[in-house]
């Protein structure tokens, strides 16, 4: 993956089956100088990342998604080294201890909960593509 400094927007895929919360999460992020791609479940979106769409920086995904759930996508990213950069954001509805030490455990750059919360978001996209660390 390519670093965000060499394009003039960040690139986002938003994955997710309710198709209003995919187009409220699409205009936040482009509010937020994203340029983003959103797809309804995870084979669509992996299809199109296996495919023309590249150097992306950030995946907000939902857990439960139609045919590829959020934990099985980001299994296959992960084993791909273009992706080694790309922050990964999972929205679930259950958030609790074990949850979050399987997204740990898997690579999982945030949880939220559901309903998302665009302060939320907002907050995580911030830490991780414009705060500055020491």
């Amino acid at each position: 993956m390519g670093t965000a400094m060499n394009k003039q927007f960040l690139r986002a895929v938003v994955i997710e089956s309710s198709e209003i919360d995919r187009a409220a999460l699409s205009k936040l992020l482009g509010q937020l100088f994203f340029e983003v791609y959103s797809f309804e479940n995870g084979a669509e979106a992996l299809e199109a990342l296996n495919g023309d769409l590249e150097d992306v920086d950030l995946i907000v995904c939902a857990e439960k998604l139609p045919i590829l759930d959020g934990f099985s996508l980001l299994t296959l990213l992960k084993s791909d080294r273009r992706f080694d950069r790309t922050r990964f954001v999972l929205t679930t509805s259950v958030v609790d201890e074990l949850m979050e030490a399987k997204g740990r455990h898997l690579g999982v750059d945030s949880l939220i909960p559901k309903p998302i919360g665009v302060e939320a978001l907002k907050a995580r996209v911030s830490v991780f593509f414009w705060s500055k660390t020491p």
